[in-house]
């Protein structure tokens, strides 16, 4: 209570978000739920906020999900000589993210895109130990640990803190733990040849988080 007491009073009007996070926040539902927190934060002590390394119109839609409207990177726009500004401008508006912003047809709601996110961390786990597997003298081992992979961290973190009570989430660990189990099992060549049965166990861990979703989504 005393950290937010001091951030209360702390004489400055905006505060920036720092770029690290802002990286993982596509795949990353720990990076998400910081980016998310802080914009919540800055909404209640009544400052603004800007983001910092916006590196992809990707990024861009999520801020303004999250109501950050203030941001700057490359995915906003390069550098640029001041007789560049008025095409960036043309341009910039012509782009259908901002014309979406515009319109106000961008989804304004936060509330089930850190369960996306995190679907999307278990997909790329997925795809990266596929990677890995067929060069593993050329890729990075992805983490085997259930709780050291994103989704796991997530998981077993703030997943279980906001969402522990739903029983769609408690259901998903053993079904998880089953999946990493998998990947363990055996030489290279036999994990290759179960990568199916992996995506396959892949699919219905996804249906679960879905099915969570459509819960939180009920009026």
């Amino acid at each position: 209570m005393a950290g937010l007491t001091y951030c209360r009073r702390l004489p400055v009007e905006t505060l920036k978000i720092d770029r690290s996070f802002l990286q993982g926040m596509l795949d990353d539902p720990e990076d998400l739920g910081i980016v998310e927190s802080v914009v919540r934060l800055t909404q209640a002590f009544g400052r603004s906020v800007v983001a910092e390394g916006v590196e992809t119109p990707e990024h861009f839609e999520m801020l303004t999900r999250l109501h950050c409207e203030v941001g700057q990177g490359f995915g906003i726009a390069r550098p640029m000589p001041p007789e560049g500004l008025a095409d960036w401008i043309v341009e910039w508006r012509g782009h259908r993210l901002w014309r979406q912003v515009a319109a106000g047809s961008v989804p304004r709601s936060a509330k089930d895109m850190v369960l996306k996110t995190a679907i999307e961390s278990h997909r790329k786990w997925v795809d990266e130990l596929a990677d890995y597997l067929s060069a593993p003298e050329e890729r990075t081992e992805p983490p085997l640990d259930t709780h050291e992979c994103r989704f796991g961290l997530w998981y077993h973190g703030t997943g279980a803190i906001r969402y522990g009570h739903q029983d769609e989430l408690i259901r998903l660990n053993p079904l998880h733990e089953q999946i990493y189990a998998l990947a363990h099992r055996g030489r290279a060549e036999e994990a290759v040849a179960r990568l199916p049965e992996l995506r396959l166990l892949c699919d219905r861990l996804v249906a679960r988080l879905l099915q969570l979703i459509e819960v939180l989504e009920c009026p």
